[in-house]
């Protein structure tokens, strides 16, 4: 009988921790694994609120031309895109703030070549509530 009393005092305080751990209180979440497509391209949910996801995402090892996209399960209008400019591969990138929708979240690197564009890299996974 003493290891059944045991057993349920354990169990009882991991429950306990596996609530807190779940995030009850308002802070946001942690960031989650990075997902990474070639050279160009990686993204993460950097944090997450009860209404607001922000993706991250970064070119990881070279520089490039271009801007980057974000696709979120509602869809394009408005679309989350960042201007054409210089983004460097140690990591540099834009952080999108979207309203937190379960689903498909698609993120692009797109390369100016000429007068148009060149798909660096794009990578697609689930977030969400």
């Amino acid at each position: 009988m003493r290891r059944s009393k045991r057993l349920s005092a354990i169990a009882a305080s991991t429950v306990i921790s596996a609530g807190a751990l779940l995030g009850m209180g308002a802070a946001p979440a942690s960031a989650t694994p990075q997902f990474c497509n070639g050279n160009y391209l990686c993204a993460n949910v950097a944090a997450q609120s009860h209404s607001t996801l922000w993706i991250h995402m970064w070119s990881s090892k070279y520089s490039f031309k271009g801007h980057f996209e974000l696709q979120t399960p509602e869809g394009p209008p408005p679309l989350n895109s960042t201007p054409d400019q210089e983004y460097y591969g140690n990591g540099s990138g834009p952080t999108f703030a979207v309203h937190i929708v379960y689903g498909k979240y698609c993120a692009t690197a797109w390369g100016v070549q000429g007068t148009g564009y060149n798909k660096l890299g794009y990578i697609c996974f689930i977030a969400g509530a």
